[in-house]
C-alpha cells in the first residue's frame, strides 16, 4: 500500500477541487455544478412535469450510492441496492414514494414515504439484506413524485455459479486458498495481483456464501474480497491521474474493508481485515484532500 498511498499524496499536490453531491438528511442531494437541459429553449422539467426518468442503480455494502457500480447486472453477495432519481432543482415541497419489488411481484418489498424539499436536484433511496445479502433476482425499483410515476430503473442480482455435487464448505476451502495468495500479494504492496486473485476467489464464495451463509466469516471474506477488487481499481485509476473515479473506489474499498473488519471472527484473519480497513481509509483520507485542493 504504500506506493498506493505515496501516489494519492500526489495527487493531493496536482489536484484540483471537484464539487459533489451534497446529501440532506432525507436522502435527497444538490448538485450545484450540474447542468440542466431545458423543455424548448426556456423551461426545465420538474420531478412532477418529466416524462418517466431512468433511476440508476448501485450497489455497495453501506447503502451509498457508488457512480463506478451502477449496473443493471449486479453481483451476489451485494448488501445493499441504492437507486437515484437525479432531476431538475424542485421548485417546491413535494412527496415522493420509492418502492421497490422482487422478480415482478406486485407487492413491494420496500416502500419509503419521504418530502422532496425545495431545491433538491434528487433522490436516493436504498435497499438491504438486513443482517445478510440481498437474494439473486430482479430488482425494480419505481420513484413516485406528486402521485405521478417520475423514474424507474431495474438491476438484477446475478445467481452465484452453481456448486453441483460439491459441498459448500469444499467450495469454501477452495476459494480461500485464492484469497490467502491474494492477501500475501496485499502484503507485498502488488495491489494489482491482489485484485486479480480475489476476482478469481468471489465466484466460489458467492456460492458458498449462497449456499451455507453461516460458513466461518464467510461474509467477512467476500467483503475482503471486493475490498481488494476496489483497491486495485483505485490504484489503476491513480495511476492514470484520475482522482474522481480513485476515490470512489477508495470510497468502495473502505465501506467492503470496514465491514469485513467488523464481522470477522477468527483472530489471524481479523488481523488482515484491520489492517486492510486502516489502509483504506488511509487512502480515502489522502483521496479526499486531493479533491479539497483549489
Amino acid at each position: 500500500m504504500i506506493r498506493t498511498l505515496t501516489a494519492a499524496l500526489a495527487l493531493v499536490l496536482v489536484c484540483g477541487a471537484l464539487t459533489g453531491a451534497v446529501a440532506d438528511g432525507d436522502g435527497a442531494f444538490r448538485l450545484p455544478t450540474l447542468q440542466w437541459p431545458t423543455v424548448g429553449s426556456t423551461q426545465a422539467h420538474t420531478p412532477a412535469e418529466a416524462p418517466v426518468g431512468r433511476a440508476q442503480i448501485s450497489w455497495s455494502s453501506l447503502g451509498e450510492f457508488s457512480p463506478v457500480a451502477v449496473t443493471e447486472k449486479t453481483p451476489y453477495g451485494a448488501l445493499t441496492l441504492t437507486a437515484r432519481y437525479v432531476f431538475v432543482a424542485a421548485a417546491a415541497d413535494m412527496p415522493a414514494r420509492v418502492e421497490w419489488r422482487l422478480d415482478g411481484s406486485e407487492t413491494p418489498v420496500s416502500v419509503a414515504d419521504s418530502v422532496i424539499s425545495a431545491g433538491a436536484e434528487g433522490l436516493d433511496n436504498s435497499i438491504s439484506g438486513g443482517d445478510g445479502v440481498l437474494p439473486a433476482g430482479a430488482y425494480d425499483v419505481t420513484f413516485i413524485i406528486n402521485g405521478t410515476l417520475a423514474a424507474a430503473g431495474t438491476t438484477t442480482i446475478q445467481a452465484p455459479p452453481p456448486i453441483g455435487n460439491r459441498q459448500p464448505a469444499e467450495v469454501y476451502a477452495a476459494a480461500l486458498q485464492s484469497m490467502v495468495s491474494a492477501l500475501n500479494a496485499y502484503s507485498k504492496e502488488d495491489l494489482q495481483q491482489a485484485g486479480q486473485l480475489a476476482a478469481q476467489a468471489a465466484p466460489g464464495i458467492a456460492s458458498a456464501l449462497q449456499a451455507a451463509p453461516q460458513l466461518p466469516d464467510i461474509l467477512a471474506v467476500s467483503e475482503a474480497a471486493h475490498a481488494l477488487i476496489a483497491l486495485q481499481r483505485t490504484e489503476t485509476a491513480i495511476d492514470a491521474g484520475d482522482v474522481r473515479v480513485a476515490t470512489e473506489w477508495a470510497t468502495r474499498a473502505a465501506s467492503h474493508a470496514g465491514i469485513a473488519d467488523g464481522v470477522a471472527q477468527d483472530a489471524e484473519f481479523k488481523e488482515w481485515t484491520t489492517r486492510l480497513a486502516a489502509d483504506t481509509l488511509e487512502l480515502l483520507r489522502l483521496l479526499l484532500q486531493a479533491q479539497a485542493q483549489g
